[in-house]
């Protein structure tokens, strides 16, 4: 939420296209943005979760009457929906108790788990640097729908040190794998 603290100048914020699944409630509240025909938010075109990852920022964004609306795009039932148009008790997630996620390599040395509710975004940091999600376009490598980083052919070249990053609005973990690939590839 404390993203934009020392932001307060900005006029023009463009967000759309990047992945991005929930907002936290305050996250814009130092920015104006609530009516002057200069600034610009755009939010469009992500895959936002419209579950209670993102009750808070509905209940601020009633508030902000002139700030652009998004579009859920999960769970299925409110796909296409926007989120100023779902009531804030519709916005929930389908687990016990939430929690903050938890990345576990225990016992392996090849599998990382998640543990969390509501899901956690996922994302993996190659060797190179690389960022990668589920929705990333990345030739012989990419990030399955469970989050699980599927490398298609495994030579020397993909050898070296992963982190995953695991976020829900609860809070973030991180974890680090090694692969090392031996053997004429």
């Amino acid at each position: 939420e404390s993203a934009f603290n020392s932001s307060q100048g900005v006029k023009s914020l463009t967000l759309n296209n990047n992945s991005l699944n929930y907002l936290p409630g305050l996250i814009f509240a130092p920015l104006t943005f609530y009516g002057d025909p200069s600034e610009i938010l755009l939010l469009d075109d992500n895959p936002w979760r419209c579950d209670c990852q993102m009750r808070d920022y509905s209940k601020w964004l009633q508030s902000a009457s002139n700030i652009q609306t998004l579009t859920c795009d999960t769970p299925p039932r409110l796909h296409g929906t926007a989120l100023r148009d779902v009531p804030v008790d519709q916005l929930t997630c389908d687990c016990p108790h939430l929690s903050s996620p938890n990345i576990s390599t225990a016992g392996s040395t090849t599998v990382v788990t998640v543990t969390c509710c509501p899901v956690a975004a996922i994302i993996w940091t190659t060797p190179t640097g690389t960022k990668l999600s589920e929705d990333s376009d990345a030739p012989g490598i990419s990030v399955s729908d469970d989050g699980a980083l599927v490398i298609a052919t495994a030579t020397s070249a993909k050898s070296g040190t992963y982190t995953c990053l695991a976020a829900n609005f609860m809070g973030k973990d991180q974890a680090t794998v090694h692969l090392t690939v031996t053997g004429n590839q």
